[in-house]
C-alpha cells in the first residue's frame, strides 16, 4: 500500500521495514458538504438519480455514516456545487481483480478500496470537469493517513449497457472487475490511486525511463 511523506523508519520482520515516502500529491480542491452549499440547483440532466442524490438520499446516507459528501464549488461563487462525489470505505474480492494485477498485491486478504459510491458534475461546468472531480477523489484518499485504501472503486450506472460512461471511466485508467463468483457481471469498476494521479504517473514514468537499458 501507498505510505505518505515523512514516513517513520523501522528495521520491521525479515529486513522490511517502514521507509520515508519521497513522493508528493497535491492537496484536492474539494471540502466536505456544508449547510451553505446550494444543493437545490445543482442539475445534470445525464441522470435523474445523480441530480437529486444531495436533497434525497444524500442527507439520510451522510447522517447513518454510510458515506461522506465532498463538493467541488464554482471558485467565484463557494455557495454553486459544480461537482460533488462520496467516499466510503470497501474492498475487493482478490478473485475479481485482473490477472495483472493480483500479481502486484498481497494474497490471501480482499483489497481495500476508496469507494465512489455518487458522483456527479453540474450541468453548466466547464469541458473535462468530470475528470476533475475523479483526479480530487483519488488525491483525498491517497492523502488519507487514517484509513488507508489501494484504490478507487465504483459501479458505474447502467453498466457496459451505457456504452459512453463505461467508456469514459476506462479510457481514465479504470478496469472491469471480473464477474461475482456466479458469474454474474456487474457494472463494478476499480483501479489503483496512482492511475488517477497525475503527479504519481509522472513519477512512474521517470523511474520507469532511468531503468530502462
Amino acid at each position: 500500500m501507498h505510505g505518505e511523506p515523512g514516513g517513520a523508519e523501522s528495521s520491521g520482520a525479515a529486513g522490511r521495514g517502514f521507509t520515508a515516502q519521497a513522493l508528493q500529491v497535491e492537496p484536492p480542491n474539494s471540502v466536505a458538504i456544508g449547510p451553505h452549499h446550494r444543493c437545490n440547483a445543482f442539475a445534470c440532466k445525464q441522470s435523474e438519480r445523480i441530480a437529486n442524490f444531495l436533497t434525497r438520499e444524500g442527507p439520510e446516507l451522510f447522517e447513518k455514516r454510510y458515506c461522506s459528501i465532498f463538493i467541488l464549488p464554482n471558485p467565484a461563487d463557494q455557495t454553486e456545487i459544480w461537482g460533488y462525489y462520496t467516499l466510503s470505505p470497501s474492498a475487493l474480492v482478490r478473485r475479481r481483480a485482473t490477472g495483472s494485477d493480483q500479481k502486484r498485491i498481497p494474497g490471501g486478504i480482499p483489497i481495500p478500496m476508496a469507494l465512489i459510491g455518487y458522483m456527479g458534475r453540474h450541468d453548466e461546468t466547464p469541458k473535462g470537469f468530470g475528470k476533475s472531480i475523479l483526479v480530487d477523489a483519488a488525491r483525498r484518499v491517497y492523502r488519507n493517513s487514517d484509513l488507508r485504501a489501494w484504490g478507487l472503486m465504483l459501479d458505474s450506472e447502467g453498466g457496459k449497457e451505457n456504452k459512453k460512461l463505461w467508456d469514459w471511466y476506462i479510457a481514465f485508467g479504470f478496469a472491469a472487475a471480473k464477474p461475482e463468483s456466479d458469474g454474474q457481471a456487474s457494472g463494478v469498476l476499480y483501479g489503483p490511486l496512482q492511475k488517477f494521479i497525475p503527479e504519481l504517473a509522472i513519477k512512474a514514468a521517470e523511474r520507469a525511463a532511468a531503468n530502462s537499458p
